[in-house]
């Protein structure tokens, strides 16, 4: 059940999320409104159409991140976390000198994808707001969208799909970088 929304096509989870965020009928303002809390307008506000965006993200991405950080912790050995407790370290001192500085490589990665992967998110975006309102939502992809098949410059859309490929390069070399430290 916890990797249920891993699982889920990002159409479909763009499509119940904007029904349930839905200002008039959605199941959220719904709820709020049974609290005696006022319903918010969760895709036609700036500001709340952002924070809608990245926690519809957030959930379907969230297991993800638990699934490859728990792999990582499951893998580390327990000799320095062993050796840590006979000299009476406490469990944050482990967990900040001993657990993290191992578990490093595997966050590194994890950051690594999900950087990637925000940075190519169209989907949701385009199904929850089609980048708007105005432009509050518009990230690369759906800019690179607009420009080719809204403004038809396939030019300029081809450039910048190659720009955003360059501009992850870096991303990519420095946690590589990273990783062999």
């Amino acid at each position: 059940v916890l990797l249920l929304p891993m699982l889920l096509t990002p159409v479909a989870v763009g499509l119940m999320w904007r029904l349930m965020l839905n200002a008039d009928t959605g199941v959220i303002n719904g709820v709020a409104g049974m609290l005696g809390m006022p319903g918010l307008n969760w895709l036609g506000d700036r500001t709340i159409a952002v924070i809608s965006v990245v926690l519809v993200d957030a959930w379907q991405n969230i297991p993800f991140v638990v699934l490859l950080t728990l792999a990582g912790l499951q893998s580390l050995p327990e000799g320095p976390l062993e050796a840590a407790s006979v000299d009476g370290a406490t469990r944050w001192q482990s967990l900040w000198h001993i657990t993290l500085p191992m578990l490093t490589p595997v966050l590194g990665v994890v950051v690594m994808i999900r950087v990637i992967e925000s940075i190519k998110l169209f989907d949701i975006i385009y199904i929850l707001t089609q980048g708007g309102p105005g432009t509050a939502t518009q990230n690369l992809s759906v800019l690179n969208y607009r420009i080719g098949f809204s403004f038809m410059n396939t030019g300029q859309a081809a450039a910048l799909g190659i720009l955003i490929c360059v501009v992850l390069i870096p991303v990519f070399w420095l946690q590589r970088k990273a990783n062999q430290q």
